[in-house]
């Protein structure tokens, strides 16, 4: 699940880091910057984010405007211009209000037509964008606040480098950065998680080697009819490396199908109720062969050790 989760939130990313440099900070300095020609003269796209906080069907949401072009629609895996009339809802502003895309949705007053949802990792509060040129944003006009601007260039560095010259009140971060931080921030947050991984294989490996020794050791009687029909004894070994090799495929055969069945649920239904977002599940190579290598290693083990036949004197056998 760590691993569908990387590669969502990866990809997420991807999308929503299209612009080179962001400012965040004061309203009044962010306005004042967009509007000082020098310090954005490197800048090959410009673009302002207004939020507000709204009540929706008795739900508190955050309300983001900005120009909703094809572009910035594809940030949020919109493959066109939002309409006018239209309204991107995040995944947990949708469970939360209960829409799903192509149904409409009263927002102060005015019937908008949900056109998709993305997801948002880490929000704070369900999220609704509109365009610039909706009734809504004309309606909030005064209480909108413009919350950042990204920039767009092909001299990234120079550019914040500017814009931090021209203002020093405002956060400038290079996009880049950011996708590097959140990455290294999002390994060391789940970096427990390969110990976990790794300890529940070395308890699964442990277990099948036990059932393996078990069946060797309640098969003591057994041997000594088999002694007793002249069976050698690499005719024996081979016997219980047979017996740990078809008990570890018969364990694997069981448990992969478990393990992923798992997974979905995790992802498609326990994250969603849990933290308002899914994840698709990716199904890796190594997620599935680590835990196969592990188990057949230990049923080999177990078959292949002579564990119990010295008390096998005691019958007489041999």
């Amino acid at each position: 699940m760590v691993d569908s989760f990387r590669l969502d939130f990866s990809q997420m990313l991807d999308h929503r880091l299209k612009y080179d440099v962001i400012a965040e900070g004061n309203p009044a300095s962010l306005e004042a910057v967009i509007k000082a020609p020098g310090s954005v003269a490197q800048a090959s796209r410009i673009q302002h984010y207004r939020s507000a906080d709204i009540r929706v069907d008795g739900a508190l949401v955050e309300l983001n405007v900005t120009h909703m072009d094809a572009f910035e629609s594809s940030r949020y895996a919109h493959d066109k211009r939002l309409g006018d009339s239209e309204v991107l809802l995040s995944e947990q502003a949708a469970r939360t209000l209960g829409v799903l895309p192509q149904e409409t949705l009263r927002i102060l007053g005015e019937t908008m037509t949900v056109a998709g949802t993305f997801s948002a990792f880490g929000d704070l509060k369900p999220r609704l964008i509109v365009d610039d040129q909706s009734a809504i944003a004309e309606a909030m006009g005064a209480e909108l606040k413009m919350a950042s601007v990204a920039f767009e260039s092909n001299s990234p560095k120079a550019l914040a480098r500017a814009l931090k010259a021209s203002s020093s009140t405002l956060e400038i971060r290079l996009q880049s950065d950011i996708r590097r931080i959140a990455l290294n921030v999002f390994d060391q947050t789940f970096a427990i998680t390969t110990v976990l991984i790794t300890i529940a294989l070395l308890v699964a490996a442990i277990s099948v080697y036990i059932a393996v020794t078990t069946l060797r050791l309640n098969r003591q009687t057994g041997r000594q009819l088999l002694n007793t029909l002249g069976v050698n004894r690499v005719e024996q070994h081979l016997m219980n490396l047979a017996m740990g090799i078809g008990l570890g495929a018969v364990a694997m055969i069981v448990a992969l199908p478990l393990g992923v069945m798992f997974g979905w649920i995790l992802c498609n239904v326990i994250n969603p109720r849990a933290f308002g977002w899914t994840i698709e599940l990716q199904v890796s190579a190594g997620a599935l062969l680590w835990p196969c290598a592990w188990g057949m290693l230990a049923a080999i083990l177990a078959g292949m050790l002579q564990v119990g036949d010295a008390e096998e004197g005691a019958f007489g056998g041999r």
